[in-house]
């Protein structure tokens, strides 16, 4: 009877994980967030030796067009001065369902992995001399999505991992990557931008 009811609690406990890796969910409003005109820094590691971290200067035009993101990327190059544009756009969509993010330049759909939201509230208060003069709330909220799929990466396969988070002026985009065969991921590229 004992086994029984292990077997049975193992069951529902794998079962439980399962229907919650199923359950998670991105908002189609979380490519508003990333609407706009932003400017920011990239590092990434270089492909050659997948050792060197490289910093350059770049900037981002995301609109929003039938419910897809349109990013049109340029960069400085570290020894350059004048300001690139890349010569193709990348299209962004959440599927119907939202448990899928869908990025043109990637073979397969990026599965949700994580999806949260914070909210955070501030205030204050500037008194003189005793006597409250001005006050001041204001608010702020941060979301953030975990996703995964698996593609080649420097022509290895590879599971592929990206991190975003946006603020009403901050975004960060991270792509970690884990070579089949290895157990660790490496920051393959960290976007940090502001608007």
């Amino acid at each position: 009877m004992k086994k029984i009811i292990i077997i049975l609690t193992c069951v529902l406990l794998l079962h439980t994980n399962i229907y919650a890796q199923k359950k998670v969910k991105v908002p189609q409003k979380f490519l508003q967030s990333m609407q706009g005109d932003w400017k920011g820094k990239l590092t990434y590691t270089d492909y050659q030796d997948d050792l060197t971290q490289v910093t350059m200067d770049v900037w981002v035009q995301n609109t929003i067009v039938n419910k897809k993101l349109i990013k049109q990327f340029f960069y400085k190059e570290p020894d350059g001065n004048t300001k690139q544009k890349s010569k193709s756009q990348d299209t962004i969509y959440i599927s119907k369902n939202g448990e899928n993010w869908i990025e043109s330049g990637y073979k397969m759909p990026f599965k949700i992995k994580e999806y949260t939201t914070k909210k955070s509230e501030q205030s204050s208060e500037t008194i003189e001399n005793g006597v409250k003069i001005k006050s001041s709330a204001s608010a702020s909220s941060e979301q953030s999505i975990v996703m995964e799929t698996t593609e080649d990466d420097n022509n290895k396969k590879s599971t592929i991992r990206i991190t975003i988070t946006t603020t009403q002026n901050t975004m960060n985009i991270k792509k970690e990557v884990k070579y089949n065969g290895t157990d660790n991921f490496f920051v393959r590229s960290s976007f940090y931008y502001i608007k």
